[in-house]
């Protein structure tokens, strides 16, 4: 087990490298102020809408005041309808990203992408919350997460089933997850060019019918998974708020969601959870997507073990440092990611979500494992993107904000 000298010296590295990141200031494009933390300096330098979720998360143990600033600069750009987007534009600089054009509608100058990202702000919300028990804050953050969630619901699940879908493979968090691979035949070039193409209709179609173009249309299992706990998360802050009709509702929303993914995206014959395409098919890919669902609470004994058995298999997820985003046993699986991510290399954010899921059903010694190996990869390589899941190598960017959730992590599992 980490020591508490250890301990402190990632908490203390964790510190400086958030406050390293740290932006503020004006805006005159948005004509706003903004506090946020960049995910890492100089490759992603804006604000990303999961990023500033994790970094509040971590900042809630020993800055909430800032945890609090993080959130309300994110939803400080939202919509009348409740949109929010995954990336915020505060500062003009350089163009350097293609999707700076293409994944935002119409302006020259646009402010966000017309995307989306996993929907963890009320999980983050509720944490930032329940660390200060500002109610005050509560107050404020309430209305625009509420309407988030009705923006989901009115434009992402047009079947009405509980599960929201994704219209990109950027919005699931996992740009170039092999789970997608069969959406873009045609090997490396289609899984290069295919996504980038998606983006090019959507902006033609002005970023105003996504959910209706039926190009690429994922019911995501780990996007739904995490926006089971966003509802329920949501149902419990809207108690704290003395909102009991919200709260009823989103338990209730939340009951719709879990429902769908143990049945709709279970897979007796695979034993695994899997995203579903547009006709309801399955996409058979075992990514780290598919143990996601740990977060659900009624897991079948079946499922729960077949979910365990998975995340300590050789073949599956159980490398010296994981848990890798592809299973060891597909095809797809690259120990070392090369110009597609997601496709072997071990994440933070990922960990966290499956420690999570793992103490919410007792199984602890399993859970603090999971913490102890992410934070021996943190020891050897630093805060970074992702990491090598045979040896801890880092990769990626340097300096990366949501690693900083190993001190969760670890403050979880103690």
């Amino acid at each position: 087990m980490t020591s508490n000298g250890n301990l402190r010296h990632i908490e203390d590295n964790a510190i400086a490298l958030l406050r390293g990141n740290r932006r503020s200031g004006h805006s005159d494009l948005h004509r706003l102020d903004y506090s946020y933390t960049c995910p890492s300096p100089g490759r992603y330098p804006y604000q990303w809408f999961w990023d500033s979720c994790f970094h509040a998360i971590t900042l809630s143990h020993f800055d909430p005041e800032w945890a609090q600033k993080e959130l309300l600069s994110l939803v400080a750009v939202q919509r009348e309808d409740g949109f929010l987007p995954h990336v915020i534009f505060w500062q003009a600089g350089s163009v350097h990203h293609y999707w700076k054009y293409l994944q935002a509608a119409g302006a020259l100058r646009p402010k966000w992408t017309a995307y989306i990202q996993p929907p963890v702000l009320a999980i983050a919300a509720l944490r930032v919350f329940q660390s200060t028990r500002d109610y005050e804050f509560a107050r404020e953050i309430f209305p625009a997460v509420r309407r988030f969630h009705e923006w989901l619901r009115l434009n992402r699940d047009p079947d009405g089933d509980g599960l929201i879908s994704i219209v990109s493979p950027f919005e699931s968090g996992m740009d170039w997850s092999p789970q997608f691979d069969s959406l873009f035949r045609g090997g490396f070039s289609a899984r290069w060019h295919g996504p980038r193409l998606l983006d090019v209709r959507h902006r033609l179609a002005g970023h105003k019918t996504l959910s209706m173009l039926h190009r690429f249309d994922v019911e995501e299992v780990a996007t739904n998974s995490i926006w089971y706990e966003a509802q329920r998360s949501l149902a419990e802050l809207a108690r704290e708020t003395l909102d009991e009709e919200a709260s009823t509702r989103e338990e209730k929303e939340a009951a719709r969601t879990q429902a769908a993914i143990l049945t709709d995206c279970w897979d007796p014959e695979a034993g695994a959870f899997f995203s579903l395409v547009n006709t309801e098919q399955r996409l058979r890919r075992r990514t780290v997507a598919s143990v996601i669902p740990l977060l659900l609470d009624d897991l079948s004994p079946e499922q729960l073990a077949a979910l365990v058995d998975e995340i300590q298999h050789p073949l599956g997820f159980g490398t010296q440092f994981p848990l890798p985003s592809v299973a060891v046993r597909e095809d797809s699986f690259q120990a070392r990611p090369g110009i597609f991510l997601w496709r072997g290399a071990a994440w933070m954010n990922m960990n966290w979500l499956v420690v999570r899921g793992l103490l919410r059903h007792g199984l602890t010694e399993l859970a603090q494992k999971l913490a102890e190996t992410s934070a021996d990869a943190i020891h050897r390589s630093g805060f970074r993107e992702c990491y090598q899941p045979y040896d801890g190598e880092g990769m990626g960017a340097q300096d990366f904000g949501w690693s900083t959730l190993i001190v969760d992590m670890l403050r979880l599992t103690r």
